[in-house]
């Protein structure tokens, strides 16, 4: 398989202002993959997180972007930045690249696109039959798969969320052309979203505006003109789904009255995972940690099963995670607290020499020195880190 590398060169100069070799950071590859429902050869863009190499046989759950040309760069960058704040896991990024976006994405026929057919119900079955089993295949991919699309490509994913449920977990339509074809697949979705099978589904709508003012979206419901057909549209999607009693979908919607139709894609983005993954990450309240009684283990492990069962696959905690909890503990010397997370750390992370420095520290700081020393040495074992081995020459200079 041909693989390609999407990089981008960086200049880097010398404090005297000579130029040095170009250095290329990859945000992802490029993949061919024969496809015999299409009867051609399809291009996909994938982006793996920082740490996939060392996790070991750590799963992430996939994130599919229609119209990778343009979507994929900025979703990488996304789910970077939340992932990096522990408010979304890491994420694997497919950019699904179009070669008839028009075709590809819609369904059946429009009268404003008399000469175009829609096949969307072929590309849709490509990415089920084919793309998915192929990069569940080749990557350590978990079972929580989330489609995103603009325009057309939101169509495509309204489409899916109504006809093909089991595809994806969370679904993300921005500016959904959902207009298409006399709004049929707003008329498909009246029934359907608030069937069980959709218990556990998330929807989220991004609608930008498309008048000349910035009307509220009471305003726009009231506009009959063309120009707000998309809108009203998916705003007709949002009322239906909010009449009927039985929701069993999770739906979140956001307006952007300062932003046109290409402009939202970026924030929206950010404001539909965020939406998705809004109780990801453990925290603490200040009176929980002012109570000398309280019991951190409990809510932790609470939320690693509620986790779990949210997206489906057993979650292991993230190193940075079980750090940030370990050191805030130690911070405040409440030693106990601070030492089951680095114990923690320890079970899911026992080949980290990072893991060793964080308990030397704990036991350094508790006046352990050779519990202390143990550990540095165990971490420099592993590998060699200089701030560890400061640590540890410290130590042993002490009299």
């Amino acid at each position: 398989m041909k693989k390609i590398l999407l990089s981008i060169a960086l200049l880097l100069f010398s404090c005297t202002g000579n130029a040095q070799e170009p250095h290329k950071l990859t945000i992802g590859s490029a993949e061919t993959i024969p496809s015999a429902i299409l009867k051609a050869e399809r291009t996909i863009w994938v982006h793996l997180p920082e740490t996939y190499k060392a996790d070991g046989a750590k799963p992430y759950p996939v994130v599919y972007v229609l119209d990778g040309e343009t979507q994929f760069q900025a979703m990488v960058a996304v789910t970077e930045h939340l992932s990096a704040e522990n408010l979304a896991p890491k994420m694997i990024v497919v950019g699904v690249l179009q070669n008839d976006r028009l075709a590809e994405l819609t369904f059946g026929r429009d009268m404003e696109f008399p000469n175009s057919e829609g096949k969307g119900e072929q590309f849709l079955d490509y990415i089920e039959k084919e793309l998915i089993p192929h990069v569940e295949a080749r990557y350590r991919s978990a079972p929580y798969r989330i489609f995103v699309g603009h325009s057309v490509g939101g169509l495509a994913v309204v489409h899916t969320l109504v006809h093909r449920p089991q595809l994806f977990s969370s679904y993300i339509s921005l500016e959904g052309a959902l207009w298409w074809d006399k709004h049929r697949v707003v008329k498909d979705a009246k029934n359907v979203l608030a069937q069980p099978s959709y218990d556990g589904k998330t929807l989220f709508i991004g609608m930008a505006n498309h008048l000349d003012t910035k009307p509220s979206l009471e305003e726009v419901r009231k506009d009959k003109s063309s120009d707000s057909d998309l809108i009203r549209a998916n705003i007709e999607l949002i009322d239906d789904f909010s009449k009927n009693k039985r929701k069993a979908l999770r739906l979140g919607q956001q307006y952007y009255p300062n932003d046109s139709h290409s402009s939202l894609t970026l924030k929206a983005e950010y404001d539909a995972l965020q939406f998705i993954f809004d109780t990801y990450g453990l925290k603490f309240q200040r009176s929980q940690l002012e109570n000398p009684a309280f019991d951190v283990a409990q809510p932790y492990t609470a939320y690693y099963q509620t986790l779990t069962k949210k997206m489906g696959y057993r979650i292991q905690p993230e190193s940075a995670e079980l750090v940030h909890h370990g050191y805030a503990f130690l911070r405040r010397k409440e030693y106990d607290r601070a030492a089951f997370f680095f114990e923690q750390l320890q079970q899911y992370y026992p080949n980290d020499p990072n893991t060793y420095d964080c308990l030397g520290d704990l036991y350094s700081t508790m006046g352990d020195k050779p519990k202390a020393v143990e550990s540095f040495r165990k971490g420099l074992s592993l590998g060699n880190m200089k701030e560890t081995k400061d640590k540890l020459d410290a130590l042993l200079s002490e009299k």
